[in-house]
């Protein structure tokens, strides 16, 4: 009990340290970059940058595409998608995230984020079908996503992040026929995502 009255100079001698552990805001932005790791594997790509500004907000630019949907992201994204093959040739987009936990030097957290962009499907027969042509064309979409991005370690530049979009298909959604085989662009469908990047700044 005598001691107690050591605990205010303590905690005043303690004060400074607490501080400087305590994140700092950050006075500039900076770059981050990442790549969705499963589409290589699927023969494409999928690849964004992102300037990140001081308080809540990221702008950037995506691009993706160049493979061969499987079969239940066809099923997503088309009408009679089992009559038909579809290559998703490239996509690219412009987006804005708005981080809630406002990254003070990383990305952490969880961010909704909004994208607008143009993309390129070229849809084929079934493989079993006698026709041999192809229908390409191209659309607008909109989209809404919500996710969450995690740093393994606490001095790590490398992220990793999970999201889940809403993707509105504003245009191309019209009834198609390849050769005799009719397909139609669903005007919506959702999808999840991984990314991994990297930041270019010290946290």
């Amino acid at each position: 009990m005598r001691c107690l009255w050591l605990l205010p100079i303590l905690c005043v001698l303690a004060l400074p340290h607490l501080r400087a552990q305590t994140p700092q805001p950050a006075t500039d932005g900076f770059v981050s970059v990442g790549i969705n790791p499963v589409y290589p594997f699927l023969g494409g790509y999928g690849v964004r940058g992102q300037y990140n500004l001081p308080g809540h907000w990221s702008v950037g630019l995506s691009a993706e595409g160049g493979f061969d949907l499987p079969e239940f992201a066809e099923e997503g994204f088309f009408e009679n998608a089992g009559a038909i093959s579809v290559e998703w040739d490239y996509a690219l987009g412009l987006e804005a995230t708005y981080r809630f936990t406002a990254g003070t030097s990383d990305l952490s957290g969880f961010f909704a984020g909004v994208a607008i962009g143009f993309e390129q499907w070229t849809v084929t027969p079934d493989p079993t079908a006698a026709e041999l042509s192809d229908s390409r064309f191209d659309n607008w979409f909109a989209s809404l996503s919500a996710g969450y991005t995690w740093y393994p370690t606490r001095t790590s530049r490398l992220w990793l992040q999970g999201a889940y979009s809403g993707i509105w298909l504003v245009s191309g959604t019209q009834a198609r026929a390849v050769g005799s085989t009719a397909f139609r662009l669903r005007s919506f469908a959702a999808s999840p995502s991984i990314t991994v990047g990297w930041q270019f700044r010290n946290r």
